[in-house]
């Protein structure tokens, strides 16, 4: 994956993805619109991350290769429960909300929903002061 610099004047996306290139796209669409953005393919290297970086938002696929994103989330939140944590999905996985509130997840977005909804889901009430 792409190591970039964290750049103290924009805010950080942190992106745990399984899919390589849908990360990259991502990646861009987000450092177009202002965000330093972070590329990672585990819950363990995002994990370490979160120690040394403050990211405003965490997306993790649920099916990363070390740990499901559901427990990495549930991992995550418990440490820092203010942290907005947006869980990327299968289409076949369709969640509940008592699924997302058990992990403290911001919310779900699927695989086949364009990167727009997934900027519309982070850019939300919770962060939109952030861009």
């Amino acid at each position: 994956m792409t190591r970039h610099e964290p750049n103290a004047h924009r805010p950080l996306l942190l992106l745990a993805y399984v899919d390589s290139a849908h990360a990259v796209r991502c990646g861009r669409f987000f450092r177009r619109q202002g965000w330093d953005v972070r590329l990672v393919a585990s819950a363990a290297e995002a994990r370490r991350l979160l120690s040394t970086l403050s990211p405003r938002a965490v997306v993790l696929d649920t099916e990363l290769p070390d740990e499901s994103g559901w427990l990495a989330c549930a991992k995550i939140t418990q440490e820092d429960p203010s942290l907005s944590v947006i869980l990327l999905a299968p289409e076949r996985c369709p969640p509940t909300k008592a699924n997302l509130a058990n992990v403290n997840a911001t919310a779900l977005v699927t695989r086949q929903d364009s990167i727009e909804s997934l900027a519309e889901t982070i850019l939300g009430e919770r962060l939109a002061e952030a861009v």
